[in-house]
């Protein structure tokens, strides 16, 4: 199974709010939440709301949120996170649901998120987005070496 756990997570590089590339590969040897969300789903933008409960302490754990954006258009992205205080790293994937990462990761709906551990692999997930179990698995990814 393409995504199972142990199997590597595939690499992109994308560009943050700076224009900057950011990769998945700078993050191996960190946990990484890996989320792909788009300022028009409803249930995403929830998602990065509920996100914050666990968010602050994960991070100062070390773990890293990685936020894919699958909007059309780069101002409509940038226009949902000025008015936001979502923390973590974010990122736009030009091409949107065609573009290589969503394809590589075979987004076909929205929310999606997946689970990387420190060597880039991906990991087991929780079936339903229950936030203390997510917390419980990333703390018990960033405590393994």
């Amino acid at each position: 199974m393409k995504y199972a756990a142990g199997e590597l997570a595939p690499d992109f590089v994308l560009t943050d709010p700076n224009d900057r590339p950011v990769s998945l590969h700078q993050y191996q040897g960190q946990v990484v939440y890996l989320n792909f969300w788009a300022s028009w789903c409803r249930p995403c933008m929830a998602k990065l709301e509920q996100l914050r409960a666990i968010q602050g302490r994960l991070e100062e754990a070390g773990v890293v949120f990685l936020n894919v954006s699958l909007d059309r258009d780069r101002n409509t992205w940038l226009e949902a996170l000025r008015p936001r205080d979502l923390r973590g790293v974010h990122v736009w994937a030009n091409g949107a649901g065609g573009s290589e990462v969503a394809q590589d990761y075979e987004i076909k709906i929205l929310p999606q998120y997946y689970l990387i551990d420190k060597r880039g692999n991906f990991a087991a997930k929780p079936r339903d987005h229950d936030l203390i179990e997510i917390e419980s698995v990333l703390l018990r990814l960033n405590a393994s070496s």
